[in-house]
């Protein structure tokens, strides 16, 4: 029996990337009969795996105030691991990045390095902290694990590590991202004051490196008919350096053309993919792009980049664009919109690309790094 400490922390906020991983992953993980999971909530150890219990939005933006915030939270968090697993056989599995030396074999998740490649995409107090802890977490760490090969290398090249301790395990789409037809989705999407396949649909952190602007820009250069007909949603909690988003959006806003929705609930999210008629997904920089295996596996057409890892998980089942070019991305709405036999070869691929990525598999393959040490 095998001792596993889990950092879960990333559950008691609004549900985001690394919060769905660690939720997705061990309602598998707790499967395996040989493993003893302790989950670290912040505050609490539990045998149980929560999702329920999370901590307002406005004390957490309120902690992040506090001056050296991310060394006070580390901290805290080091210590009460460690203390857990002092003396003790075990197994420190972090998803969040930056883990600290202790009485245990340690697994650290690298989802990307985008705080060092595009660093001007973040708020500085993060990249100093990250860039600051991030080669130590490496040393210590007897496996790195990463979402795609694309950011295995970039790790193994840039910090000049074995290869052998960095391991791509890619991440998978939840069952409940699935086709809803319209009768079961017309009650939720109407309460958002949307119709079935009459939207457009970005769903993201509002944050410059997601590149929402410019998928906005494209959209504009769109007739007025089509903008009436197809409204831009957005869906994704209001992130940092985003003053420009939202100076862009402006007159579009006013008219009902772009859609703000904010953070949505788990269970509201994947009808709001379902009936969209096409997703848009922008990033200029994706350590995996978990939300095109989304839209795929609902059945939507998808706009997706043509950079750092979403060719892993896009392959030729999106139209995939150069992000920074607004007429690329101009032209791919116009390539949906207008060819219906597009339209349905892009959703039957995607559906098929959909059902490659399973939790069941990330889980194995975890469960295979936790049997070496």
């Amino acid at each position: 029996m095998k001792r596993i400490i889990v950092n879960a922390i990333p559950l008691r906020g609004q549900m985001n990337g690394i919060g769905r991983y660690v939720k997705c992953l061990f309602d598998e993980m707790i499967r395996f009969k040989d493993l003893d999971i302790d989950f670290f909530y912040g505050t609490y150890f539990s045998k149980k795996l929560e999702n329920d219990k999370a901590i307002s939005p406005s004390i957490l933006s309120a902690l992040k105030n506090i001056p050296f915030y991310y060394q006070l939270r580390e901290f805290y968090i080091s210590t009460a691991i460690k203390s857990k697993t002092k003396n003790k056989k075990c197994i420190y599995h972090n998803p969040n990045f930056i883990s600290y030396k202790m009485d245990a074999s340690i697994i650290t998740n690298i989802h990307d390095i985008s705080f060092i490649k595009h660093s001007k995409y973040h708020p500085k107090k993060r990249v100093d902290f990250l860039t600051k802890h991030i080669k130590k977490s490496i040393e210590i760490s007897d496996y790195i694990i990463t979402d795609s090969n694309f950011i295995r290398k970039e790790i193994i090249d840039y910090f000049k590590i074995e290869p052998e301790r960095v391991v791509s395990i890619p991440l998978a789409v939840g069952n409940n991202f699935k086709i809803i037809n319209q009768d079961d989705s017309k009650l939720n999407i109407s309460a958002y004051g949307l119709s079935y396949k009459k939207y457009f649909l970005s769903v993201s952190t509002l944050e410059p490196r997601k590149n929402i602007i410019s998928a906005i820009k494209a959209y504009s250069k769109l007739t007025k008919e089509i903008q009436s007909e197809y409204p831009y949603v957005i869906v994704g909690a209001s992130g940092w350096l985003n003053s420009e988003f939202y100076s862009t959006i402006k007159p579009l806003l006013s008219q009902k053309k772009i859609i703000l929705l904010g953070h949505v609930n788990e269970q509201d999210l994947p009808i709001l993919f379902s009936a969209a008629k096409l997703f848009i997904y922008p990033s200029i920089y994706e350590g995996f792009g978990l939300p095109v295996l989304e839209a795929f596996a609902s059945g939507v057409p998808v706009i997706t980049s043509n950079t750092s890892s979403i060719p892993e998980v896009a392959g030729n089942s999106a139209v995939s664009v150069n992000p920074l070019d607004i007429e690329e991305i101009y032209n791919g709405f116009l390539n949906i919109i207008f060819n219906p036999a597009q339209e349905k070869k892009l959703i039957s691929s995607g559906l098929v690309t959909a059902k490659k990525f399973t939790w069941k598999q990330v889980a194995k393959q975890t469960h295979m790094i936790y049997e070496r040490l």
